[in-house]
């Protein structure tokens, strides 16, 4: 077996996260789908965490398992013919081999997450951006956000019972930006 790395983007809007689900669009089930197709196996994907209903990224990264190799030129043309196939709101970036023992999720060293709220809508940020009417106190926002660089344990955050031996995080950055 070899191991691949996916790099990909999506717009969530259309899906119901990234995990497969019965009955429901999700962003794994139509790469696996596709995967499946161009290869002519049966291949299961993994994705390096995941996303609720509607949530975008711009850099995720997952990984499967084939039973051949793959040159490099064949993993440009499987990036080509993926993106031919898959709805325009999944991008793959990326196929890279990888060692056998890298893992998409429990091999990622950081995640980094953004959020974006306006006080002015925008029809081209529809999606992207959450629209608050009224004014926005960015100075006690970021006095919010030190308090959570001060924790390391963020179960009340984290679904009970999964795969993780940890809930503890190390934050590096917490602030909201903002203009006058």
């Amino acid at each position: 077996m070899t191991r691949y790395f996916i790099k990909l983007a999506f717009v969530g809007t259309r899906y119901h996260g990234w995990q497969m689900q019965d009955n429901a669009s999700t962003v794994q089930k139509e790469i696996t789908g596709a995967l499946r197709i161009l290869l002519n196996e049966d291949l299961l994907i993994t994705g390096c965490g995941r996303t609720d209903t509607g949530v975008h990224a711009r850099n995720f990264y997952a990984h499967f398992d084939l039973s051949g190799m793959l040159t490099e030129e064949e993993c440009l043309k499987l990036v080509y013919r993926l993106n031919s196939i898959l709805h325009d709101d999944i991008v793959i970036k990326e196929i890279l081999k990888v060692v056998p023992e890298a893992h998409a999720r429990f091999s990622a060293t950081s995640r980094t997450y953004k959020y974006a709220i306006s006080r002015v809508k925008d029809p081209f940020e529809k999606g992207f951006v959450y629209h608050v009417y009224g004014d926005l106190d960015v100075d006690l926002m970021n006095k919010g956000a030190e308090l959570l660089m001060k924790n390391e344990d963020f179960s009340s955050f984290a679904k009970s019972h999964t795969q993780v031996k940890t809930n503890n995080c190390h934050l590096t950055h917490a602030r909201w930006e903002g203009d006058a």
